[in-house]
């Protein structure tokens, strides 16, 4: 996804940057993702990238499939990275 609302800036010299970090959370949980992004717009005022790492997969028959397992990677893979927006 891309966003371009808001204007280009320039680079800032490196000892102006704040440093990047690494979060672990349950994207999952729609309150901790809240807290993500407030935490993020806290340090650095913006988003400029996101990288999730998070993701699953099903390695069953569709014989032994149920839907509950199908739901929760669907939340996990799909509609998690989506709320990070």
């Amino acid at each position: 996804m891309t966003r371009t609302d808001r204007p280009v800036v320039g680079p800032e010299p490196a000892h102006e940057r704040p440093r990047p970090r690494a979060l672990v959370a349950d994207v999952t949980v729609g309150d901790v993702v809240t807290g993500l992004v407030d935490q993020t717009l806290a340090a650095y005022g913006r988003v400029d990238v996101l990288v999730n790492n998070a993701g699953e997969g099903l390695h069953v028959l569709v014989a032994d499939l149920h839907a509950h397992d199908l739901r929760a990677v669907f939340e996990l893979n799909v509609v998690a990275p989506l709320s990070l927006n």
